[in-house]
């Protein structure tokens, strides 16, 4: 308790709070995360040729893709105007082509190369979270979803 309120008097004297935020999380090798507005998009469906078995190469499955996406919404929030934001139908896009065109063995690389495709591909999402799910997997008398979640940010590039 007193450590963390030692922290605490140290964290709002004057001064930048990000910076000393920064310095905590590189000094405690600690991750942080700053609140920001999120943008959901959910259900995103595709057909892919990723999978471990190799009918699941070469015949496909569907997948369903669910991102949340970390970004400052605040201007867009006041102007209107979409080029204050995030057009999301890209996101989209890019989820589809990934999925419908990759073929890993594992659902593990396909996740975490959308989220780095977005991260890289999005200036202004800070952090991404994306859910993967088989919502078919081929394993005998199993009739629930597989689903992977991944959360990167920009600094984990």
């Amino acid at each position: 308790m007193t450590l963390v309120l030692r922290a605490t008097r140290w964290f709002f004297k004057s001064g930048n709070y990000l910076t000393r935020l920064a310095t905590l999380s590189a000094r405690y090798k600690i991750r942080t995360q700053i609140l920001m507005d999120c943008i959901h998009l959910t259900g995103i469906r595709c057909y892919g040729y990723t999978g471990y078995l190799p009918e699941e190469q070469v015949l496909g499955q569907w997948f369903e893709v669910d991102v949340k996406l970390w970004l400052d919404i605040s201007t867009a929030a006041k102007t209107d105007a979409i080029a204050d934001t995030l057009d999301y139908r890209g996101v989209i896009s890019l989820v589809q082509n990934l999925v419908k065109t990759s073929k890993f063995a594992l659902v593990e690389r396909l996740v975490a190369t959308i989220a780095d495709s977005i991260l890289q591909g999005c200036d202004r999402v800070t952090q991404v979270q994306v859910i993967l799910s088989k919502p078919a997997a081929p394993i005998p008398d199993f009739s629930g979803k597989i689903s992977i979640e991944l959360t990167r940010t920009k600094s984990d590039l």
